[in-house]
């Protein structure tokens, strides 16, 4: 799917972009040819760069992310991760860290078992614990739960504010 706001282009991207730019796409014009070394189309960089800024916040975050004083132990980061790309249907999620889950330790076997992860018997107490609070936080567990207006194969939950109860919204026909 094409996105709707406009691409930059290598020759026409900030200088501050370009290091992205390398790292996603190699010396390619990412417009011209799309795609990332981790699979996916690589839009959300190249239109993010049409505001650098936002772009400079994303290499600290990703900084912090990759800091090794980071508390929160890299394996169970990215199976979170993971499983939210999956449960979201985010292909921009779910392959990088996929690949990123094997550099910390998450197995081929785990990693098969993701969407399914209730049922296999390949994750500690602790992981299982971990995805669960995952799909609570997405709210996969529920979805099913929901009654739908119309049927529709994208259904997530939302919420209005923290206090106020969660209700079924689709992306694409939005019922109130």
């Amino acid at each position: 799917m094409a996105p709707r706001l406009r691409q930059v282009r290598r020759a026409d991207a900030a200088e501050s972009v370009l290091p992205f730019y390398d790292l996603a796409f190699g010396d390619r014009d990412p417009v011209d040819q799309p795609g990332t070394a981790w699979g996916t189309l690589g839009t959300w960089w190249t239109v993010l760069a049409l505001v650098p800024e936002i772009l400079d916040q994303t290499r600290g975050f990703a900084a912090l992310y990759t800091n090794p004083a980071f508390r929160l132990d890299p394996k169970l980061r990215e199976l979170a991760v993971t499983r939210a790309g999956w449960a979201s249907e985010s292909q921009f999620v779910f392959t990088p860290h996929r690949k990123l889950g094997r550099d910390w330790g998450v197995t081929e076997e785990q990693m098969e078992a993701i969407p399914s992860w209730s049922t296999a018997d390949c994750f500690s107490s602790v992981e299982r614990a971990v995805l669960a609070y995952t799909d609570a936080w997405c709210s996969v567990a529920d979805a099913s739960a929901i009654p739908r207006s119309r049927p529709c194969r994208r259904s997530w939950l939302t919420r209005r504010s923290w206090n106020s109860p969660i209700r079924f919204r689709c992306i694409r026909c939005r019922p109130s």
